[in-house]
């Protein structure tokens, strides 16, 4: 063989070698589960119900003790509001009750301010307790014994 032959088969074996990388790579592929693996996933699952169950529980008290809360919030908003708009409120203040039996009124003044709220005239049943209570107190009255009665006796 010539030097030319020798080189045409040298190039033939060079055209003939492939041009080829090789290399390592990860893929996700899907892969036959084992009798324990899926024994396991099993296990895992029924866990998994139960808290999920157990958080739905806790979920439903805790919502229903926000709810509870929030309602609170919104009443003392609304009490805020009606004091703000009417600028008053209730409050439970000692007060004086006169009633004049001879004049049959009733008048109540505030102890506070001074202010009379109530002047008015005696109910008929108010009126029936009066006459009941000083008849009490005048035959009551009778059986009373004064100190300072003279009793017939002399002191010197």
């Amino acid at each position: 063989m010539d030097q030319v032959e020798i080189e045409m088969i040298e190039a033939e074996e060079e055209v003939k070698q492939p041009r080829i990388r090789t290399s390592t790579s990860e893929e996700f592929l899907e892969c036959k589960l084992t009798d324990e693996e899926l024994i396991e996933c099993a296990k895992d699952q029924n866990a998994q119900i139960k808290q999920c169950l157990r958080l739905e529980g806790q979920k439903k008290a805790y919502n229903s003790q926000i709810k509870s809360e929030i309602e609170t919030c919104e009443e003392c908003i609304s009490e805020l509001s009606n004091k703000i708009s009417s600028q008053a409120e209730y409050r439970h203040i000692e007060c004086q009750k006169i009633e004049d039996f001879d004049e049959g009124t009733v008048t109540v003044t505030r102890l506070d301010t001074g202010e009379v709220i109530t002047d008015r005239k005696m109910t008929r049943v108010e009126l029936a307790e009066a006459d009941d209570l000083f008849i009490e107190y005048d035959n009551s009255a009778d059986e009373i014994e004064d100190p300072y009665e003279d009793t017939g006796e002399a002191s010197e």
